[in-house]
């Protein structure tokens, strides 16, 4: 506009105007046209060859064209910038932290991957009543419950479909989960040479003890909460997995009373330092759940587990993510948050002492299920949880897998293993073995799968 020639007539300088001062493209082309389409009838005074003509079509055209690519450009740029899958900013690093013993609740590992456990049970809360139209999560007392000694289980299924879990293209996947929990009171096992606490030996196996204090025992000001999932299944992940949740509730201090059977409570002895605080606190002896979970995955009505994708034409770095899943995703969340996963740990001393009236153990159930329920929903979504794996050129073959569960097709797949301060490499021909080795060979040629 400022380069074109000015008082070069009254009807130029007219058509220059109206195109300064149009509020965008498409008004300043039909702005024109309305001024320009007379002069094309007015033979007395305009003809074709006049300049004023042929600027002004040229100004017009030059107004449509910008106004088409500010909409081309809007649905087009937005995808082109989506960065999708992608490889390390060094990619002869790659990083996966080594996984601790199952039972064990290894802070550094698990805050690794509790941000994305806190945003799915914190959305889980938000849209609890949407949640629970697509999970099915009910409560039903047996027939040996006693008021003194309840017992009940808890159902939860739901499905979820590829397009539901972000693939853009689906391939009919359907990921199915239904499972059960009940309560296990015969894990509790007395000691003698400690009396003050109870031992409980998850499916009875004396190698994984969890301590907690027994009716002699003192009060309690630590709420605890142990994921674990059957040793045997770790390594040959069923279809059908059994794990564990066991709650450290035992002598914790409330103001209220309770009939629950995690959270059922007593009076507090008058000689416990607390009992000028609090009336009353939770009873010793609570149960576990024992708990089993099927995972399938369907493709296309063709239902298995995830080592069967590999013959229905899932890409290899698909069922690496989906074996991510073939796991219990309900353990994830206490993994990742620790005993917050519970409702009954927001109090007034969060952690230390119980609401024991508002504290159900359905409630803390039914959050984590929504929890596992939004983590499994966002797996191809989330980039946060510590693991960037690197695959290689390969020739087809079995399968491989990490202690955390991860499985893919590739045999030469290198991975990176560690902690952030101490790391190095391994081989897939190795990984198969139940403990990750320390030194590998390095890996080259290394290229990227997407999905």
């Amino acid at each position: 506009m400022l380069a074109a020639p000015r008082n070069d007539g009254l009807a130029w300088n007219l058509i220059l105007s109206v195109f300064w001062n149009s509020a965008e493209p498409f008004a300043a082309s039909s702005n024109m046209t309305v001024h320009i389409w007379p002069m094309l009838f007015n033979t007395s005074t305009f003809h074709l060859g006049n300049k004023t003509i042929y600027r002004g079509i040229i100004l017009v055209i030059i107004s449509l064209l910008i106004g088409i690519s500010t909409i081309v450009g809007g649905i087009m740029i937005p995808q082109m910038m989506e960065m999708g899958p992608f490889a390390p900013a060094h990619p002869e690093v790659a990083y996966v932290p080594n996984a601790p013993e199952i039972g064990a609740l290894d802070d550094r590992f698990g805050m690794l991957f509790s941000a994305a456990a806190v945003r799915a049970v914190g959305s889980a809360e938000a849209s609890k009543v949407t949640l629970r139209s697509k999970v099915r999560i009910y409560q039903e007392k047996t027939d040996q419950s006693t008021p003194e000694k309840p017992y009940f289980t808890i159902d939860c299924r739901y499905n979820l479909t590829g397009v539901e879990m972000g693939l853009r293209h689906s391939l009919g996947l359907v990921h199915s989960v239904q499972g059960k929990c009940w309560t296990e009171y015969g894990w509790l096992h007395h000691s003698n040479a400690t009396p003050e606490y109870d031992v409980y030996h998850v499916w009875n196996l004396s190698n994984n003890p969890y301590p907690v204090e027994s009716n002699r025992g003192p009060a309690s000001t630590e709420l605890g909460l142990l994921p674990a999932m059957y040793p045997d299944h770790v390594e040959s992940l069923p279809i059908n997995v059994s794990y564990a949740l066991v709650y450290h509730t035992s002598h914790l201090p409330s103001k209220t009373a309770s009939n629950d059977a995690m959270y059922m409570t007593e009076s507090m002895p008058e000689k416990d330092p607390w009992s000028k605080m609090y009336d009353f606190r939770v009873k010793a002896e609570r149960p576990a759940l024992s708990c089993w979970q099927t995972t399938n995955f369907c493709i296309h009505g063709d239902c298995g587990s995830v080592f069967d994708l590999v013959n229905k034409g899932v890409p290899p770095g698909l069922q690496m993510i989906l074996g991510h899943v073939s796991v219990p995703m309900v353990l994830s969340i206490p993994r990742q948050m620790g005993p917050s996963a519970l409702l009954s740990f927001y109090s007034n001393r969060p952690g230390s002492d119980v609401d024991a009236e508002s504290s159900k153990a359905f409630s803390d159930m039914e959050r984590m299920v929504l929890g596992a329920y939004l983590l499994t929903r966002n797996v191809f979504r989330r980039n946060d949880d510590g693991t960037i794996l690197r695959l290689q050129q390969c020739d087809a073959g079995s399968f491989w897998k990490t202690t955390r569960g991860l499985w893919g097709l590739c045999p030469t797949v290198r991975i990176r293993v560690g902690t952030l301060a101490d790391s190095s490499y391994c081989d897939s021909s190795d990984v198969s073995r139940s403990s990750l080795p320390q030194r590998c060979p390095e890996s080259f040629g290394t290229s990227w799968t997407r999905f």
